[in-house]
C-alpha cells in the first residue's frame, strides 16, 4: 500500500519546480551559444548549416520550448510521485503510450539521443545527484538512501528536455539535433543545480540518510566463518542402528568410548542444523529485503520459509544446489514480480492468486518433498504459457495488420518492414539523417535478433524511459516484430531494421530470470566473511 507524501518532501518538490523556468532559461541560453560558436575546423558545411538552421528556429521559439519544458516536468514529477504516495494525483501528459506503438528509425534516433542525455547528466553530474539523493531520502522519510527518492533525477530532467526539443517547430531531425546539441548544457546547468539544491536542504537542517548495501555483519563474525566452513562439508550420517548408550534393556552398557562417540554426533548433528537454520534464515531475511517484491508475493515466501527449512534440515546438501526445485519456485515467483511492476496489473492479480492457491497445497500436504515443489513449478509455468496464449490472441488484429503490411511491401519489391525508413520521410533531410544515425556494427546485432523467439522477455529504452515488454509474435521473414507492454493493452510494433539499430544502441537487452535465492545465499556468505557462488 502506497504511504502519504511527506510534508517536507512535497515543499522540496514545489520550491525546485518554482526554479525550473530559470533552469531551463539558462540552458537555452547556453545551446544557443553553442549552436552559433564558429567550427569552421570542427563541422562539414552541411553540419555548419543545420547548426544554423536550428540556431535561427531555437532563437525564434525559446519561449515555447521553455514552457514546454516547464509543463512536461511538473506532469513528470506529478506521475513519478503519483506511483508511490497516495495523495497525488496524476492527470496525464503527452507521455501516456498509445494502444500500439509503431516505431520507426526517426523515432528511435530521439530515443538514442535521449538516452545519450541522460548518460550524460550522470556522468557530469554524479557527484552532485548522489549527494541530493543523501537528502530527498531524508524527506521522504527513508533510513537508507534511495536514488529514486529524487524526483527531479536524470531520467525525468532529460525527458522534459525532450518535450521542450518537441515543442521545437522543425523537422524531427532538428529536434534530435537540438537534444544532441542541448544535452552538455543541460548537464552542466543540473550539475549547479543538484548542488544548489543540496546546500540548501543542508542549511535547513537537514540530516542526509547514509548509505546501506548487502546484509549486515552478525556481531561475531568470527564464529559465523567458522560456521561457514564447517558447513561446506556436512558430517556423515549416523549408522541406521541405534546408538550404543541407547541400546534396549538386557543388551548391557555400552563401553565410555562408544558413548562419547554417540554425544560427538549428536553435537555434531546440532551443530550442523544450527548452521543450517541460521543460513535459511538469513537467505529468507535477505529475500524480504529485496526491491520491487509484490507485497502478497512476498508474503507467499515468507510462508514457505519453513517448510523449506525442514527439507535443508533433512538434506542441507540442498544449499549447494542451486537447481534444486525450492529455489525453482522462489525465484519464479520473484520473477513475475520484476516482469510485472505495475501492482495492479490484472495478469499479476491473476498470477498471484494461482500461485496462492498452489502454495497452500504444498503446505498442506504434510511432508514437503523436492517433488512437491517440482509440482508446482511446473504449473506455475504452464499458467505463465496460458496467459501469453491469451495475450497472443488479443494481439490478432494487431498481427492481421502487421502481416498485411509485409505482404504488401513484398509486393513493391521492397524489403517487407522497410517503408518507414528515415531517408523515404518528406519531413526529415537526407542530410540530418546522416548526422543522427547510429555508428554501432549492425552485424552481431542482426544475428541476435535471429536468434529471438516469442515468449522472452526485454528492458527496453522507448518513449523516454526504460520499460520492460515480451516478444508476442514476429512474421514468417522476421520482418516485423510485436511485443507486448507494461499495460494490458500497451504492445509495441517494430520493424526488423528499427530492432537491430536499438541492439546495436544497447537500446534493448534481455531480461533473464532473477536467481534471488543464490543472489541472497551470496549476500549472505559475503556478511559472514566467506566467498561468494
Amino acid at each position: 500500500m502506497h504511504a502519504p507524501l511527506p510534508a517536507a518532501l512535497r515543499k522540496f518538490v514545489d520550491d525546485e519546480l518554482a526554479r525550473a523556468p530559470s533552469l531551463i532559461d539558462r540552458v537555452l541560453f547556453l545551446a544557443l551559444n553553442q549552436l552559433r560558436q564558429p567550427r569552421e575546423r570542427l563541422l562539414s558545411p552541411t553540419e555548419a548549416k543545420l547548426h544554423s538552421e536550428l540556431a535561427h528556429g531555437l532563437s525564434q521559439h525559446r519561449e515555447r520550448c521553455a514552457a514546454a519544458f516547464v509543463e512536461a516536468l511538473g506532469d513528470l514529477v506529478t506521475e513519478d510521485l503519483a506511483r508511490r504516495y497516495v495523495d497525488v494525483g496524476s492527470h496525464g501528459s503527452a507521455s501516456e503510450p498509445s494502444r500500439l506503438t509503431l516505431m520507426d528509425e526517426t523515432d528511435l534516433a530521439a530515443d538514442v539521443e535521449l538516452a545519450r542525455t541522460i548518460e550524460q547528466i550522470q556522468d557530469v553530474a554524479e557527484w552532485e545527484q548522489r549527494e541530493l539523493q543523501t537528502f530527498t531520502s531524508t524527506l521522504a522519510g527513508l533510513d537508507h538512501v534511495e536514488p529514486t527518492s529524487n524526483p527531479l533525477r536524470a531520467e525525468i530532467m532529460a525527458k522534459a528536455f525532450w518535450y521542450a526539443a518537441d515543442a521545437l517547430p522543425m523537422a524531427r531531425g532538428f529536434q534530435v539535433l537540438f537534444m544532441h546539441v542541448g544535452g552538455e548544457s543541460l548537464a552542466q546547468a543540473l550539475k549547479m543545480a543538484y548542488a544548489a539544491s543540496a546546500t540548501r536542504l543542508e542549511s535547513m537542517g537537514i540530516e542526509p540518510s547514509k548509505y546501506r548495501t548487502g546484509v549486515p555483519p552478525t556481531p561475531n563474525a568470527s564464529a559465523d566463518r567458522q560456521a561457514y566452513a564447517l558447513e561446506s562439508r556436512a558430517p556423515a550420517r549416523p549408522p541406521a542402528g541405534p546408538p550404543a548408550d541407547l541400546a534396549p534393556p538386557g543388551m548391557g552398557v555400552a563401553p565410555p568410548a562408544l558413548r562419547q562417540g554417540a554425544d560427538d554426533l549428536h553435537a555434531a548433528r546440532a551443530m550442523v542444523d544450527r548452521q543450517v537454520t541460521e543460513m535459511v534464515n538469513r537467505m529468507f531475511s535477505a529475500i524480504e529485503a529485496e526491491r520491487g517484491l509484490h507485497p502478497e508475493l512476498r508474503e507467499l515466501i515468507r510462508r514457505l520459509k519453513d517448510s523449506t527449512l525442514r527439507m535443508a534440515l533433512k538434506d542441507p546438501d540442498m544449499l549447494d544446489e542451486a537447481e534444486h526445485p525450492a529455489w525453482h519456485l522462489l525465484d519464479r515467483l520473484a520473477y513475475q514480480s520484476s516482469c510485472r511492476p505495475n501492482l495492479h496489473d490484472p495478469r499479476l492479480t491473476a498470477y498471484i492468486s494461482f500461485a496462492s492457491g498452489l502454495v497452500d497445497g504444498v503446505l498442506s500436504s504434510g511432508e514437503q518433498t523436492a517433488e512437491h515443489f517440482k509440482r508446482c513449478v511446473d504449473r506455475l509455468d504452464a499458467f505463465a504459457q496460458r496467459q501469453f496464449r491469451e495475450q497472443l490472441d488479443e494481439a490478432s488484429t494487431e498481427i492481421a495488420r502487421l502481416e498485411t503490411q509485409e505482404r504488401s511491401a513484398l509486393g513493391g519489391d521492397g524489403e517487407a518492414g522497410d517503408t518507414l525508413d528515415v531517408p523515404t520521410m518528406d519531413t526529415v533531410p537526407a542530410d540530418l539523417v546522416d548526422l543522427v544515425a547510429g555508428s554501432g556494427d549492425a552485424e552481431p546485432a542482426s544475428q541476435w535478433v535471429d536468434e529471438q523467439h516469442p515468449g522472452r522477455w526485454y528492458r527496453v529504452f522507448v518513449n523516454g524511459r526504460w520499460t520492460l515488454v515480451q516478444l508476442l509474435w514476429h512474421s514468417e521473414r522476421r520482418a516485423q516484430w510485436l511485443f507486448a507492454g507494461e499495460a494490458v493493452e500497451q504492445r509495441l510494433a517494430l520493424t526488423r531494421r528499427a530492432f537491430v539499430q536499438m541492439r546495436t544502441d544497447g537500446l534493448i537487452q534481455p531480461f533473464s530470470e532473477r536467481r534471488l535465492m543464490r543472489r541472497a545465499a551470496d549476500e549472505v556468505l559475503q556478511s559472514m566473511g566467506g566467498p561468494g557462488r
